[in-house]
């Protein structure tokens, strides 16, 4: 999904939301998606949306699963699995963190039945580095290579990882100044 299909499908599913009548869902995205959003990686699509509920009170699933299949996107060439909203930021990204995170975010989308708050750019990487994944570095290292102010972004991750596990706050250290040096 390219930043316009992004926006679309969360806005379908804002609708799904609507026409089910459930009560207002709020979520925390990660991941690639929201970088897309905001113009801040190299890549231009992703194939899923990271999301974590900032509190749990009933399920979406079936939402989640309408959206996958609607005709509408299907028409547009928007392929979507069941899974391409899901919780794999989960892995890395613990609850408490989120919630703490949620109140710097970026609204994305805030409907009568969805809100979709964006974690920063700083709080991405931080994500990105503490996953440990290959896959990731790439993205993280796009970050900090294209950061317009280095020490500014270096004093916002201190302060974010500040929240870490003393484990986690020197696994990001590391793994900031050794893409910090590509």
């Amino acid at each position: 999904m390219n930043k316009e299909q992004i926006l679309l499908v969360l806005e379908t599913l804002s609708q799904k939301l609507t026409e089910s009548e459930k009560e207002k869902v709020e979520l925390i995205v990660a991941g690639s998606a929201p970088l897309i959003l905001q113009d801040e990686i190299s890549r231009t699509s992703t194939h899923d949306v990271d999301a974590l509920p900032i509190e749990v009170t009933h399920s979406i699933r079936k939402e989640i699963e309408a959206v996958a299949s609607d005709p509408v996107l299907k028409e547009q060439g928007i392929q979507l699995g069941v899974n391409w909203l899901n919780g794999s930021i989960a892995m890395f990204l613990r609850p408490d963190y989120a919630l703490q995170f949620s109140k710097t975010g970026n609204i994305v989308i805030d409907t009568d039945h969805l809100k979709i708050i964006s974690l920063t750019k700083e709080q991405i990487l931080v994500t990105k580095l503490l996953s440990d994944r290959e896959r990731d570095w790439s993205d993280a290292e796009y970050i900090i290579q294209n950061s317009e102010n280095f020490d500014k972004l270096k004093q916002d991750i201190e302060e974010i990882i500040e929240i870490l596990k003393e484990e986690e706050q020197v696994e990001v250290r590391s793994m900031f100044e050794q893409l910090s040096k590509c």
